[in-house]
């Protein structure tokens, strides 16, 4: 029988985020043990050793659990309790689980949850069901204000739980207010400062107000330039100003530059992942897909792509038919086919990786697509030579036929060549065309790169086919 983990060395008491210790790997093991130990018992056996788990844990815990059990443990925990859970869970995630609950109780859980959290899962639930969950909080108006605007903007990104004074405020009475509210503080360095309509003039650091006389204003000791971005703005506009200045957190403001909130660093780091996987996604032909979603949704989302891709190979499967003569009289072509054709779809998918992850982080500055199209030339006709050169040689050596080895090589050279202009100009061309650059490139480049080093290998052949025989 196994051993019931020692739940005190994890509990949510022990030890901070982020820490580590000479023990870490021993912590991961005991992990382990305590998941295996939540799952394979009845709900209220572990109630209590789950309430000692960090909410991070407890989420990982969550996500493992069977639909039942998570509807059990919701029960039994109170609101509060629950609405820390669920912050570490995906919004979606979490509104596939709080549509099997009353309304009531989904009221109840989210007015405990932060207003950002609660808008992101109230933005995954139908609208009829918004409308009545937010009914039932009984402070809904922060949630309201976050649900106008759109999920992939900044307005959609930020919190409004943030340390805000007004600039005619005494430095003694902005001590006061963070004595009676100090959320917040640390994570932003002090507090945002306001004029009297609500407009964001400066941010009041804590040391300035620690060095400041208690009578002294605080417009007279803020820092007055500070960074902030409007709220109708892409949130990945938003990751990159953070990222470009080093930020821990950007203002949100909207008309006459009001205050509305604030993005967190840990936000940020968020959507960059997102938008990663979401360009990944893309460039191989699919988007939104979860790895435990549902089997229509990925038969939906794959199998377009999949169709044109055998739509592509079926065009390959042409060429290559066009020069049956030719394989017929030389059968040891067809071995250089795959070589050839497969390099280049390497070096292509490279150059494309590369000008597409650039795009996405805004790199590419404007007018600059040519330079980068001349440098992707540059260094295909480089990889082509030496790749070129190599795989000529080895022909020659492995068939001893000097011929043959001059085809294959000219062919290597060829398409590397080509893979790299295609690999640059696809994305380039897709963003001078107001598409997005990201939308299966990988797919279109393969397939060039695969017909032409046919064409290319072939075509080659049979010009010099009485040399090769």
């Amino acid at each position: 029988m196994k051993n019931e983990p020692n739940f005190s060395k994890i509990s949510s008491g022990e030890k901070a985020v982020g820490e580590t210790s000479s023990d870490d790997s021993f912590t991961r093991m005991e992990m382990k043990d305590v998941r295996d130990f939540l799952i394979d018992h009845p709900v209220k056996e572990f109630l209590d050793e789950f309430k000692k788990l960090h909410p991070a844990d407890q989420a990982e815990v969550f996500t493992e659990l069977t639909n039942e059990k998570q509807e059990s443990l919701i029960q039994l925990l109170t609101p509060e309790e629950t609405a820390r859970v669920l912050e570490y869970l995906e919004p979606s995630q979490i509104a596939d689980i709080l549509e099997e609950f009353e309304r009531p109780i989904v009221s109840d859980i989210l007015a405990q949850a932060t207003p950002d959290v609660a808008a992101d899962i109230l933005r995954q639930l139908p609208e009829k069901q918004v409308a009545q969950v937010l009914q039932g909080m009984e402070d809904s108006d922060d949630v309201l204000g976050l649900l106008v605007h759109p999920d992939e903007t900044a307005g959609g990104l930020m919190t409004t739980d943030f340390p805000v004074v007004r600039e005619m405020v005494t430095a003694g009475n902005a001590l006061d207010l963070i004595r009676i509210r100090p959320d917040r503080v640390e994570d932003i360095g002090g507090m945002l400062v306001v004029n009297e309509n609500g407009s964001l003039v400066g941010l009041l650091g804590i040391t300035q107000l620690a060095l400041a006389r208690p009578t002294s204003l605080v417009s007279d000791i803020m820092v007055k330039k500070i960074a902030s971005i409007n709220a109708t703005k892409d949130q990945e506009e938003a990751a990159r100003v953070i990222e470009k200045y080093n930020l821990k957190f950007l203002s949100v403001v909207g008309d006459m530059n009001k205050l509305l909130g604030i993005i967190l660093v840990e936000d940020v780091v968020d959507v960059l992942e997102e938008e990663a996987t979401e360009d990944m996604y893309k460039i191989s032909g699919m988007g939104g897909e979860k790895l435990y979603g549902s089997l229509a949704n990925s038969v939906f989302r794959r199998l377009p792509w999949l169709y044109i891709n055998l739509g592509t190979t079926l065009v390959a499967a042409l060429v290559i038919s066009l020069f049956e003569g030719t394989i017929s009289k030389l059968v040891t072509l067809a071995i250089f086919l795959p070589v050839v054709a497969g390099q280049g779809g390497i070096a292509g998918t490279q150059t494309l990786t590369l000008v597409v992850r650039s795009m996405a982080l805004d790199e590419i500055q404007p007018g600059r697509g040519f330079k980068i199209l001349i440098r992707e030339i540059a260094l295909g006709v480089i990889h082509g030579i030496a790749l070129g050169v190599i795989v000529g040689i080895l022909s020659w050596i492995w068939k001893g036929n000097p011929t043959l080895g001059l085809v294959v090589g000219l062919a290597m050279t060829a398409n590397i060549f080509v893979a790299g202009l295609t690999g640059a100009a696809i994305p380039l061309m897709l963003k001078r065309l107001k598409m997005d650059p990201a939308v299966s490139s990988a797919v279109f480049v393969t397939t060039i790169t695969d017909v032409l080093g046919f064409i290319l290998l072939l075509g080659i052949a049979s010009l010099m086919i009485n040399s090769l025989i």
